[in-house]
């Protein structure tokens, strides 16, 4: 009789379980992302000896996102128009990149950008985060984004620096931009 009545209890709370489950319905993002900060961190490698160029600083950038189709992410076989590299004048194209990030260096009391040479040389590209045969559906998590920093260029060992974010989902769709919390370069 126990036997019996401890399995219609299980019964019972596993039905509950899956009718509870099926009432939940998925939240509802906008289809064009949504990005917080979460943290900056900094890895030293420190090289003995001059000169500082021979030092290099890892940056670990942690946003936090929110995307209402999930289409985040780029696979190595998105390479066609629009995500070519290069457009059809030679220049490097900006939709090749899916994670936009803007150094900023602080002089006289204000962040001023770090102006590169070339558009990109920064930015970087994340890895598709659901499969290609997964149903279109809302996605949240965060992304941590690592950039190698050489001392010297483009910048000097003590300066005060933050990075302005922004993330493209495969329609083009742009986030907002965030700003991260100041860190030093080079310090020790």
């Amino acid at each position: 009789m126990t036997i019996i009545r401890t399995f219609r209890l299980a019964l019972l709370a596993a039905l509950t379980g899956l009718t509870a489950t099926s009432c939940l319905t998925p939240p509802e993002y906008p289809t064009t992302p949504s990005i917080e900060f979460s943290s900056v961190r900094i890895k030293r490698h420190f090289n003995p000896g001059p000169p500082v160029s021979n030092r290099a600083d890892s940056v670990f950038v942690t946003i936090s996102f929110q995307d209402g189709n999930g289409d985040l992410g780029l696979s190595n076989a998105d390479t066609v128009p629009p995500y070519r590299y290069k457009n059809r004048d030679g220049s490097i194209n900006r939709n090749y990149f899916n994670y936009y990030i803007q150094p900023f260096v602080k002089q006289g009391g204000t962040y001023v950008p770090v102006v590169s040479g070339s558009v990109g040389e920064y930015n970087g590209r994340f890895p598709r985060l659901t499969n290609v045969d997964t149903k279109e559906g809302p996605l949240k998590g965060t992304l941590t984004f690592r950039q190698n920093y050489r001392l010297g260029s483009p910048f000097q060992p003590g300066q005060e620096v933050l990075f302005e974010v922004s993330i493209v989902d495969r329609a083009l769709n742009e986030s907002n931009k965030i700003r991260t919390t100041p860190i030093i370069i080079g310090g020790l």
